[in-house]
């Protein structure tokens, strides 16, 4: 059987059609495609309400006013509804075919049919959907046998055919709700609230498998440790640069010195001691500017070595200082 609100869409459209062809020229007119297909049905449903088989009858002359609505077929629908006990829907094809009679004039027919109407309205089985606030939660959606109950409808009694119902809630992230309404013949009101609906659960993750004891840990200090050690390997770099500088600069000293006996008081006159005074101050100058890089890289390097993230291990610095050389060495394991 079809549901109440998918047959209430049907029927006002095949009005509207009908009201459409009843005010357009008649020359204008031309046969519907559809017409040997609708007189057929049309003719069987009838066959078929004759021999009181109400159910199969009924889904044919429905689907002959859909083909092509026409009055007749219309009210035939009407009563075979109403022999079949489908009581709302009924109403819903004799209120439109009433319409139908007074488009075209037909006053008499309409009213007629507007008090069977009436009558058949007052047997209704009335059902309302009740969505509290608490409900309305985003991108919920209410069916009913399928099809949409929309917020306009919210609240409202709407006319059900007598037997089972089905009304669902659905929205993303929860969990589907359903429930049967029993609609019995006969005048009746019944309400049906639509709970909160319930949360999914969020997808579990999966759990990290145990750690293989046989299996080294990676070290993720590695990379400082690395740069650690390359900074440190520039600053012993450094230092060692400020050493040869600062022997050069002793020795061209010593030349300058040797060559002039006034060197050290500034008043020496000879050129050559000149320059290579110069030569050995320049030199000296480096090996300042040497020893402070060297160093500082040093001890940055040795830092990122020393706080890099790892395992318990141990790392030394040992002094060396010889007779000609002073350095760092740095050991352990890393």
């Amino acid at each position: 059987m079809r549901a109440h609100l998918r047959l209430l869409v049907a029927l006002s459209c095949s009005t509207a059609l009908v009201v459409l062809a009843h005010t357009t020229p008649v020359a204008a007119q031309t046969a519907s495609p559809n017409s040997v297909t609708a007189e057929t049905l049309f003719n069987e449903g009838r066959q078929l309400m004759q021999k009181r088989d109400y159910a199969a009858a009924c889904p044919k002359l429905a689907e002959s006013q859909r083909l092509e609505p026409a009055p007749g077929t219309l009210i035939n629908l009407a009563e075979c509804l109403e022999r079949n006990g489908q009581t709302a829907s009924a109403w819903v094809a004799f209120r439109s075919a009433a319409q139908l009679r007074r488009a075209r004039g037909d006053t008499s027919a309409a009213q007629s049919l507007e008090v069977h109407a009436t009558e058949l309205e007052s047997q209704l089985f009335r059902h309302t959907t009740v969505v509290p606030d608490a409900s309305k939660i985003e991108g919920l959606v209410i069916r009913r046998d399928g099809m949409p109950v929309t917020p306009a409808e919210w609240g409202v009694s709407i006319p059900l055919d007598p037997g089972a119902h089905t009304l669902a809630a659905s929205a993303p992230g929860h969990k589907e709700w359903t429930t049967t309404i029993v609609a019995r013949a006969g005048r009746g009101v019944v309400q049906t609230t639509v709970p909160v609906l319930e949360v999914l659960p969020s997808a579990t993750k999966p759990a990290a498998p145990p750690a293989d004891p046989g299996t080294a840990r990676p070290d993720h200090g590695s990379t400082m440790r690395t740069v650690g050690f390359v900074v440190a390997g520039v600053g012993l770099a450094g230092l060692a640069t400020g050493v040869v500088f600062g022997l050069n600069a002793k020795s061209r000293w010593n030349e300058a010195r040797d060559r002039c006996s006034n060197f050290e008081n500034d008043e020496c006159t000879d050129p050559e001691a000149v320059s290579i005074g110069k030569t050995a101050s320049t030199s000296a100058t480096a090996s300042t500017l040497a020893f402070i890089g060297g160093g500082t890289a040093l001890a940055v390097g040795t830092i990122l070595v020393l706080v890099a993230p790892r395992a318990a291990r141990a790392a030394r610095i040992t002094p060396s200082i010889g007779p000609h050389q002073a350095s760092l060495l740095i050991g352990g394991t890393f």
